[in-house]
């Protein structure tokens, strides 16, 4: 993916436009006159100090935190939306990510695909009782599958 930092300018050349909070992953603790750049991509963490008394100033430090951040960005992109969703967690039953087998409190079991889109969960549910468990399941994928195609190509943002 071609993927560039953009601070108020629009791309021209067609890369994908990343909106970039000026303090996005950096925090001044009130102990110690630094700021400090904490920031994960694909689990590995990126950590770094900024002190005032070596950049020569809480502007200058700061400068050089923003610097340093916005490189960790552009050498190392982050994950897509659909990219992220699609992740196979540890504690996953079903083998496929965003389905897995619930129970209803009415004691009805049924396989369920959940994705979240803009901030809002899309499921469904497929009764094992009404389907039978294999052809459930497919269904649920299948749902899975067309829930996914809800994405739009933006990147994952913690």
């Amino acid at each position: 993916m071609d993927e560039q930092i953009f601070q108020g300018k629009r791309p021209t050349n067609g890369a994908l436009m990343i909106q970039v909070s000026p303090m996005r992953c950096i925090g001044r603790r009130a102990s110690r006159q630094a700021w400090y750049v904490d920031i994960r991509r694909s689990h590995q963490l990126f950590r770094s100090v900024f002190s005032d008394s070596v950049y020569g100033g809480k502007k200058a430090s700061l400068r050089a935190a923003q610097a340093w951040r916005d490189e960790i960005f552009a050498t190392h992109p982050g994950y897509t939306k659909e990219g992220y969703a699609t992740q196979l967690r540890p504690n996953n039953t079903s083998g496929v990510a965003g389905v897995s087998l619930y129970t209803r409190s009415t004691g009805t079991q049924c396989w369920k695909a959940v994705t979240v889109v803009n901030g809002r969960p899309i499921s469904r549910s497929f009764r094992i009782d009404l389907h039978g468990y294999e052809q459930a399941f497919a269904l649920a994928v299948k749902e899975r599958q067309r829930q996914l195609t809800l994405f739009s190509n933006e990147l994952w943002r913690p």
